[in-house]
């Protein structure tokens, strides 16, 4: 990850590969519901990249919002503005991953115990739903969860097969060093 709106680096990256680089990573803007919902600066950085683009989308706010409140249905209406400036805006056939690494701490949607796992799991499920209903979308929507780690089982964590098109891990080489 290079950093945000970088479809100059990205290209680079396939050019020192020798290969074609088909897909590009960016995350939305955390700080707040507008950042979240109407990511037009991304989106325009990244237009006529080449680059089918799989999204980080923030579940939450870093402020004032809580995984009980979005499994109740009351962020819908952020998520279908995001699916409809995607979609008004050339990215409809975009990879969405929402709220990843739900058992890492420091993300405000993170999980430590049954009753949030189980919020986070509607939370998400509300997500894909309103985002789905958006006409012109080709979404596909990416789950993505550490394999180990945190307090809650990837397994209660998962939203289901009819709500998520590919499964992600994080794997990192971790380790003691060698001095």
């Amino acid at each position: 990850y290079a950093g945000p709106g970088s479809p100059a680096v990205a290209t680079a990256f396939s050019s020192d590969a020798g290969a074609p680089v088909p897909y590009a990573f960016d995350y939305l803007d955390g700080r707040s519901w507008s950042g979240i919902a109407d990511p037009l600066w991304f989106v325009q950085q990244w237009n006529g990249s080449g680059f089918r683009m799989i999204w980080g989308v923030p579940m939450l706010p870093n402020t004032d919002a809580s995984l009980a409140a979005g499994a109740a249905g009351d962020y819908n209406l952020y998520f279908s503005e995001l699916a409809t400036t995607l979609v008004d805006n050339g990215q409809g056939n975009s990879i969405i991953m929402i709220g990843w690494d739900p058992q890492s701490p420091g993300t405000s949607w993170s999980v430590t115990n049954a009753t949030e796992a189980a919020q986070y799991v509607a939370y998400w499920q509300h997500i894909v739903t309103v985002m789905r209903a958006v006409v012109g979308q080709q979404f596909e929507f990416a789950w993505d969860s550490a394999p180990e780690g945190g307090s809650v089982k990837p397994t209660a964590l998962y939203p289901g097969n009819a709500f998520v098109d590919i499964v992600a891990t994080d794997a990192f080489d971790q380790g003691p060093m060698s001095s």
